[in-house]
């Protein structure tokens, strides 16, 4: 495993999980399509408290189907009738939501980096335990735990590297948001 591109990819989720660009020269842009179509919607119904169950179900349909594959993950999305909350413009990640309850997911690619999914949550719940148990029924023992790391305003707790090659990078991001509250995220990021 390659240390070096395991940290970028754990930047990259970081950057997902605040809405901010990894290299800085980026914006999220709301399309006006967006505010027409979430205009009656509250925080609380795009982004909800999620049970873990209800956190690692939304996380398999929709991110873990597609590890490595966004162009999949925002076919499924739409689909399943999320609506496009915004695009970082210089990095291309994209932020679905819905007006029922469902998580926020973040999907895309850092240019010319990893391949980053992630469920979105009001933080409330004991996740820990439940995300352990989803990652370790996917890629056994072989899961190498890392410990947290601070990504600026967010902590990477729960951090699983797996023997694949290229290794995949499952992490759980905790982040107090002034609108939201807290948040909580569940990723996995992919080179």
């Amino acid at each position: 495993m390659n240390i070096l591109k395991s940290l970028s990819v754990l930047a990259a989720v970081g950057a997902l999980a605040a809405c901010e660009p990894v290299n800085g020269n980026g914006d999220f842009v709301i399309p006006a399509s967006a505010m027409e179509e979430l205009r009656d919607a509250t925080p609380a119904q795009m982004v909800p408290r999620l049970s873990a169950s209800q956190l690692t179900s939304a996380f398999q349909q929709y991110c873990g189907k597609n590890i490595g594959n966004p162009a999949a993950t925002e076919r499924a999305l739409r689909a399943n009738g999320f609506i496009l909350l915004g695009t970082m413009s210089g990095d291309g990640i994209k932020m679905f939501v819905t007006k029922d309850s469902r998580p926020m997911i973040g999907v895309g690619r850092e240019a010319g980096g990893p391949a980053l999914c992630m469920t979105i949550t009001q933080a409330g719940g004991d996740y820990g335990t439940a995300l352990d148990r989803y990652v370790k029924s996917r890629h056994g023992n072989s899961v190498q735990r890392l410990q947290d790391i601070n990504l600026g305003t967010e902590t990477a707790e729960n951090i699983w590297v797996t023997a694949d090659n290229p290794p995949l990078i499952y992490l759980t991001i905790r982040e107090q948001d002034a609108t939201l509250g807290e948040l909580y995220g569940f990723a996995v990021g992919k080179e």
